[in-house]
């Protein structure tokens, strides 16, 4: 399998494909080695989705879409890999604050989204009074 396909092919969030090729990979009886480089770069792809979203190029509802990719390729790679899949995440995101915001509702419902999407996220929780 070309890894750089499929980071590609997560970074431009085109599911089909990737689903695609993570089926034929699958019927190919891969090693968990190769299947942990194929998570590898199916990870790699969903951070790529997280800096498009915060050059503005992307939507939380990308980042939520690559999210849940992510999670479908684990689920057809953890026969092959098993429980060390779960140790893969979407990427990292770090939260910020509009100087002068005081409505934290936005940002805790952002947070539990991506959270849920499998991003770690840094949030600092600190605010100007």
């Amino acid at each position: 399998m070309d890894l750089l396909i499929l980071t590609s092919l997560m970074r431009n969030l085109e599911e089909e494909e990737i689903m695609k090729h993570l089926d034929n990979f699958v019927a190919d009886n891969p090693t968990k080695d190769q299947g942990i480089e194929v998570i590898k770069a199916c990870q790699k792809g969903t951070k790529e989705v997280g800096m498009l979203f915060e050059k503005g190029e992307y939507f939380a509802g990308d980042i939520l879409f690559a999210g849940k990719l992510l999670k479908e390729a684990k689920d057809k790679l953890h026969p092959i890999i098993g429980d060390d899949v779960d140790r893969f995440k979407s990427g990292c995101i770090t939260l910020g604050f509009v100087y002068g915001d005081t409505h934290d509702k936005g940002e805790e419902i952002f947070e539990r989204l991506v959270k849920r999407a499998g991003f770690v996220v840094i949030n600092p929780q600190f605010r100007a009074s």
